[in-house]
């Protein structure tokens, strides 16, 4: 059962995103997806109101890591992510998951991860 005490996740809205997508083999996910993909793994979101969305929406219009590659069978977004982060970090991918400050978005760095 899921209550209002659930705790906030220690994550930037960036950070939420960013798993989500990479967590897809295409690295691209629809507005609807990004959001089921954060309620299911945290809980916290489900207890909410609207805000948070509308926090989603805000960071993928407004975060230059976060693409808009246009409509599938009519659904409005979908995204690509190029997110990664400060590589003078240690461990730094998942650093920069927990720390707000620490993303830094850059398609040339995201290629050599990968």
């Amino acid at each position: 059962m899921i209550t209002e005490d659930e705790p906030k996740p220690n994550f930037s809205y960036i950070g939420l995103i960013a798993k989500a997508i990479l967590s897809t083999q295409e690295r691209r996910m629809i507005l609807s997806e990004i959001y089921q993909w954060i309620q299911l793994r945290y809980p916290y979101f489900s207890t909410r109101g609207p805000g948070w969305r509308n926090s989603i929406r805000h960071n993928l219009s407004l975060n230059d890591c976060f693409i808009k590659v246009g409509k599938f069978l009519g659904v409005a977004v979908v995204c690509v992510c190029y997110c990664n982060c400060d590589v003078s970090l240690t461990d730094s991918f998942t650093y920069s998951f927990h720390h707000k400050n620490s993303v830094f978005c850059s398609p040339k760095l995201f290629e050599r991860l990968h």
